[in-house]
């Protein structure tokens, strides 16, 4: 018998679920293997970092922990990831303590030009409801920048270059089971 099969509740579709978001219900990607037929939803996570090899090298990480591809989400800027976090409501940002403007350069507190991942982690903090915040950064883990958002509530920091059992190690925190052992 399927492990869908014997979750009671759960539809015989493969472990899809319709999940509560705001006022409305939508259709939840598949669960994963491990969690079917448990009280878990499936987490919706977001990526935001202005370097496209570290955006694909992360997802690649997230899909070979057991997160399903239509469960990640991608922006490569600050404003992009703003408008991803107003849209699709993810679970958990990963964000690049590091990211610049649109013209290359990080932004005032004021709002003028494009924020930086400070400025964005800060806006995402105010947010309701409010998603997990991970930086994720090459900055010493004391650089002020850090350590304010931290205090603020981002939940944890990934040092770059990232690496597969760390970001384990987060999903376990939060509550996702990885579902498949870290790539080598």
């Amino acid at each position: 018998m399927t492990p869908e099969a014997d979750a009671p509740g759960l539809p015989r579709d493969g472990g899809r679920a319709a999940v509560p978001r705001g006022d409305k219900e939508i259709a939840a990607a598949p669960l994963p293997a491990d969690v079917r037929g448990g009280d878990r939803v499936p987490m919706r996570f977001l990526s935001v970092d202005d370097s496209p090899s570290a955006r694909r090298v992360f997802q690649g990480v997230l899909v070979g922990l057991g997160v399903a591809a239509e469960d990640i989400r991608l922006a490569a800027d600050a404003p992009e990831g703003l408008r991803a976090a107003a849209d699709w409501r993810p679970d958990v940002v990963f964000l690049d303590m590091e990211l610049s403007g649109g013209n290359g350069t990080a932004s005032t507190a004021d709002g003028a030009g494009a924020p930086n991942g400070d400025a964005l982690g800060r806006a995402l903090l105010r947010r309701s409801p409010r998603p997990k915040i991970v930086v994720v950064t090459a900055l010493d883990r004391d650089d002020p920048r850090v350590r304010s958002l931290l205090k603020d509530g981002a939940i944890d920091v990934i040092m770059k270059p990232v690496r597969a059992e760390r970001v384990r190690e987060v999903l376990q925190r939060i509550g996702f089971a990885p579902s498949a052992p870290p790539p080598r």
